[in-house]
């Protein structure tokens, strides 16, 4: 009996997505305003559980974050080569500066309850004050340098670090508080890989990344800490002498530092640590002359939260990462510039966010399919992705809500090369 509920349940959540007067709403404010259900049905007959009278009502929440911003970024980069014996050394440094300008609002709250057999769609619904308003500013100036060394034909190593300076300035128009907030952080890189005369190439590598953030605390009004992390990587590569083709495997192992998540009322705070590791193989191949494939797998059996303020987050999945992922594309380009391309990728079920989703979510399939040309110097294309209109539930799901994902699309694209 109860599963006739829960149909009827997805059906007016289908209602609501195709809804005319609120279509327009969720398009134009996207990520901006949300009406949603929260905490599941309102049990009006707690000593019959199965009574159906308990599974007509469900509580809603309203939310919403209306943000802008503006950000200017340069990037300036020098190279230069030196050889010395069988010794090469190519020489790169950087320098960028970025700036951004960011404005948020956010607020939660309660919403009327729906009936789902008899929704009434024109309720009232009180906008609740904020708990963010505020105006923040982050600049950025990196200097990196690296090394790429080869010695004898064979080896190769490389060589880099590189040193940021992040200022994040906020002020809170809810106590008129300001913060001022500078950090600075080294990263590096290194790499080795050794070059078969055979076409064979084993590698290792470990790099470090650094992010700061400007979402900002609602406890201290202040930006949280900048995320850090840290990947190690070990594969091996292979390329038939004499052709393009190449394939490879690797297995890594990436975590992350102070990864800010939502919690139930989309309230951020700061997780300890998350730990992916997996395995990646690909291929890239030509069977006929003008025609390309890339097939690839990724096998992720680890994704989870190692570390955090919340003892019921650690040893799970900080978002739905599906253990298995398959892609393959192919492209046909014919001698007067015209090609065409079609390509499918499958993505395993999952658990959703912290393995919180009440149900399994499937697995779905989509394809995508390219249409284009090449003049001069110019190049056209029309993507079409999902390109069979597949309906399927996303990836971002917990345990108080879940979403579809995107609809079939085009997107027509034009490059000029200089």
């Amino acid at each position: 009996m109860l599963d006739r509920y829960y149909r009827e349940l997805l059906n007016y959540f289908t209602r609501q997505v195709k809804d005319r007067d609120g279509a327009a709403d969720i398009v134009q404010e996207t990520y901006a305003r949300v009406l949603g259900v929260q905490g599941g049905f309102i049990s009006v007959d707690p000593a019959n559980p199965g009574n159906p009278a308990n599974f007509r009502d469900v509580n809603r929440y309203v939310f919403g974050s209306p943000e802008s911003g503006k950000v200017l970024t340069v990037d300036n980069q020098a190279q230069a080569r030196l050889r010395a014996g069988d010794w090469q050394h190519t020489l790169l440094v950087g320098l960028d500066y970025q700036r951004g300008d960011y404005k948020q609002l956010t607020y939660f709250g309660s919403a009327p309850s729906i009936d789902i057999y008899n929704p009434v769609y024109d309720q009232p619904v009180t906008v609740p004050d904020p708990y963010i308003d505020a105006r923040t500013r982050l600049t950025q100036t990196g200097l990196s340098l690296q090394d790429q060394i080869k010695w004898n034909e064979h080896w190769v190593a490389t060589l880099g670090g590189r040193h940021d300076t992040a200022k994040v300035r906020s002020h809170s128009a809810l106590d008129g508080s300001s913060a001022n907030q500078t950090d600075n952080k080294f990263s590096g890189r290194a790499g080795l890989v050794y070059l078969a005369p055979s076409g064979w190439a084993p590698y290792v590598s470990y790099s470090e990344s650094f992010s700061p953030t400007t979402t900002i605390n609602p406890e201290t009004h202040s930006p949280f800490k900048p995320e850090t992390g840290k990947q190690y990587e070990a594969g091996l590569r292979y390329q038939p002498p004499g052709t393009r083709d190449t394939y490879s495997a690797a297995v890594f192992d990436l975590r992350r530092q102070n990864v800010i998540t939502f919690g139930q009322n989309f309230t951020p705070m700061q997780t300890g640590e998350v730990r992916v590791r997996g395995l990646e193989l690909e291929a890239s191949f030509q069977p006929i002359q003008r025609m390309n494939v890339v097939a690839a797998y990724t096998w992720t059996p680890d994704a989870d939260v190692t570390a955090s303020s919340n003892p019921d987050q650690i040893g799970k999945q900080l978002v739905g990462t599906p253990r298995n992922q398959v892609s393959l594309w192919g492209d046909y380009r014919t001698g007067n510039g015209l090609k065409v391309g079609l390509g499918v990728r499958f993505v395993g079920s999952t658990y959703g966010a912290n393995g919180s989703a009440p149900a399994k979510i499937p697995s779905y399939t989509l394809f995508v399919a390219m249409l284009g040309c090449d003049f001069e110097r110019w190049s056209l294309a029309l993507n079409a992705r999902n390109r069979t209109d597949r309906i399927y539930v996303g990836r971002n799901c917990d345990a108080y809500s879940c979403g579809y994902g995107q609809r079939r699309s085009l997107v027509a694209t034009a490059t000029y090369r200089w």
